[in-house]
């Protein structure tokens, strides 16, 4: 095929009267240059600048957040032991010591005791001193290195308690020589103050939690002394060059033992920018076996946030590593000029859109040769392709009938595993039930013996009576048989009206011998009919046996042991909630609560199965199930399900 001839003159001029932006002038040109040349530089400062502050602002808000976040798990950790020397105070076993201090009996008692609470808390150390400072009883007197016999009378925390004061210290220990906070308590009797009881807390466990976190966190003294890190290369350094005078005066305190303190190689000053304090280190490795903490690389610019902890003398200061700034400024301005760039290549395009237009028009009559070949071309594959399609036809049909079948073998599988479920239920009521039928069998055979010896002496009316108990006894007998066969029998996944207080009332007859059995109260107010949700008896009933088994679970140890059952009505959804008094669930295990194979229990005591099943059985009825924290204390699940609507509701 021959090619089109190029277009003549008059063509272009028609060409130019069509399209005259195709054509822009020379003094356009210029205009657009001086422009762009003007405006480029201007919107590249203007967007660094715009860019840098927000980015520095959202910075300093995670940075306050996370700042509050450690605080808290600070004083948390300080809060737990902080009630222990008081207790102590009121050992009378400690009293006895400090009355007697060369009675060897007493004070290998209080050693043992001191031992055991200190082995029972976690603490670092505990230990009593008389009011000489010198330390009589510790929970290390079995260690290399105990603090019996030592006098610490130098530290601030015993001179606080011999002004009857509750102290508070942190310092290294003089012995141990680790870092520890210590709490001291005043010991009264006889009119007096005979001693203090301290405990010192490790602060370890604190700083191998930090380490996680991408921030810095430090904890500084007053002098700006830092004590605690998640950077263990920072421990005793300087967030400031101090006085020598001032350096003297601590290293006579022995707050710090005999370490040398240095400061952080800060490199330049401080700065202020949008409200914050920036500044650089030269240097950040953190020589962390856990690998938990990356080092930074050397002269890493952070961002500095503090709060005080006036109760503890403490500062605490939460770094952030500022280079992402940097990293948004510059993608900010790569941005822009990419959008700069872009427009450019439009004026570009638009030059040179006037001469592609020509040629396009000389090759169009070849391109509509080219398309009607191809069009021929389409329909011979289309053909192809059609009986292509049927064979793939048949084939997905044969991949569909397969995956049908699958999806029944893996209903049926998840019907086992709920009725496993319910045996494994069963198995752990064992104990509680055969106490149940032991007490009613036991009651038989002695009221089978006294009517046997009744009617030997004639005696009919009351043999009549022992016989009459004896019935009695056997209708009970077959009442908790057969709410074991009710909740053991399979059941359909088909749902119906249901009673909810008839399967609350079921669930806590096979629950009852086993709360019985560990002093659990469960207070139920659910009314036993007058509730109809969407749902299945039997089904509804393992949910609930589930959610009460785990609640007794919880409170097995706990000091108040009670089980709160209850409902509410909320329009068309009715909600039963089930509550324990336990100490409830952790901030980690929330969120993973219903997921499978997911349990708190020690080993061999659950699979974590129970709430992903109950949680996969509220869902098939239409419902939803969510877990939380109670506010007084203890974990709290609610079920939420569709109420039925009763006959005379339908009637209507």
């Amino acid at each position: 095929m021959s090619a089109a001839p190029p277009p003549t003159t008059a063509e272009q001029s028609g060409l130019e009267s069509r399209y005259p932006e195709l054509s822009p002038s020379p003094r356009f040109r210029a205009v657009v240059a001086v422009v762009l040349m003007v405006l480029f530089p201007a919107s590249l400062w203007q967007t660094g600048a715009l860019s840098r502050q927000a980015a520095i602002e959202s910075l300093r808000d995670n940075g306050a957040e996370t700042l509050t976040l450690f605080i808290n798990n600070l004083q948390s950790e300080l809060e737990k032991y902080k009630f222990l020397p008081k207790v102590l105070a009121r050992n009378q076993a400690i009293v006895r010591l400090l009355g007697d201090p060369q009675n060897d009996v007493w004070q290998t008692q209080v050693n043992a005791q001191l031992e055991e609470i200190n082995n029972a808390v976690k603490a670092s150390d505990t230990y009593v001193m008389d009011a000489d400072g010198l330390t009589l009883a510790a929970s290390n007197w079995r260690s290399t290195r105990p603090f019996v016999g030592k006098n610490f009378s130098f530290r601030p925390y015993f001179q606080a308690a011999m002004r009857g004061e509750s102290g508070g210290y942190a310092a290294l220990g003089s012995t141990s020589n680790k870092r520890g906070y210590y709490f001291a308590q005043p010991i009264r009797g006889g009119g007096g103050i005979l001693g203090a009881a301290v405990v010192k807390v490790s602060l370890e466990r604190i700083e191998a939690a930090w380490r996680r976190a991408p921030e810095r966190i430090i904890v500084t003294d007053y002098n700006g002394v830092v004590f605690i890190s998640n950077n263990p290369d920072w421990h005793f350094r300087l967030l400031r060059p101090l006085p020598a005078d001032l350096l003297e005066q601590i290293r006579k305190s022995r707050q710090y033992g005999e370490t040398v303190l240095s400061p952080l190689p800060i490199v330049g000053d401080e700065s202020e920018e949008n409200g914050v304090t920036l500044f650089s280190v030269a240097q950040l490795s953190a020589r962390d076996e856990s690998n938990m903490l990356q080092p930074d690389a050397p002269g890493t610019t952070y961002l500095a946030q503090t709060a005080e902890l006036p109760e503890h003398g403490w500062i605490v200061h939460v770094l952030s590593n500022a280079d992402v700034v940097d990293r948004q400024v510059a993608l900010a301005v790569s941005f822009t000029s990419v959008v700069f760039l872009a427009l450019v290549l439009v004026v570009v395009y638009l030059t040179q859109r006037r001469n592609n237009l020509q040629q396009r028009l000389a090759h169009q009559a070849e391109v509509e040769e080219t398309l009607r070949r191809a069009r021929s071309e389409l329909e011979i594959r289309v053909e192809e392709r059609t009986v292509d399609l049927k064979s793939a036809n048949q084939q997905l049909q044969q991949e569909v009938g397969e995956r049908k079948r699958a999806e029944e073998d893996l209903r049926l599988a998840q019907d086992e595993l709920v009725q496993a479920a319910k045996l494994a239920a069963l198995g752990q009521l064992s104990a509680g039930i055969t106490h149940e039928l032991n007490q009613p069998l036991s009651a038989i055979r002695s009221f089978a013996d006294n009517a046997q010896v009744l009617l030997e002496r004639a005696r009919y009316a009351e043999a009549s009576e022992n016989l009459e108990t004896i019935a009695e006894l056997t209708e009970r007998m077959g009442q908790i048989t057969r709410q074991l066969k009710t909740f053991a029998r399979k059941t359909q996944d088909t749902v119906t009206p249901a009673s909810l207080g008839e399967a609350v009332h079921q669930a806590l007859a096979l629950m009852c011998p086993r709360a019985r059995r560990d002093d659990i109260a469960i207070l139920n107010s659910v009314p036993h009919s007058g509730l109809q949700v969407m749902g299945n008896p039997v089904r509804l009933e393992q949910v609930v046996v589930n959610l009460v088994s785990n609640a007794i679970d919880a409170i097995t140890d706990a000091e108040h042991r009670e089980v709160h059952i209850s409902t509410e009505v909320q329009g068309d959804f009715i909600e039963l909630t089930i509550r324990d008094t336990g100490t409830g669930m952790t901030d980690t295990a929330l969120p993973q609560v219903f997921d499978p194979f997911f349990t708190t229990k020690e080993i061999g005591e659950g699979l974590g199965l129970g709430l992903s099943i109950s949680y996969g059985i509220v869902q098939k009825f239409g419902g939803t199930m969510r877990a939380e924290n109670y506010a007084d204390g203890g974990a709290a699940f609610t079920v939420r399900l569709l109420r039925a609507q009763s006959d005379s509701e339908n009637a209507a």
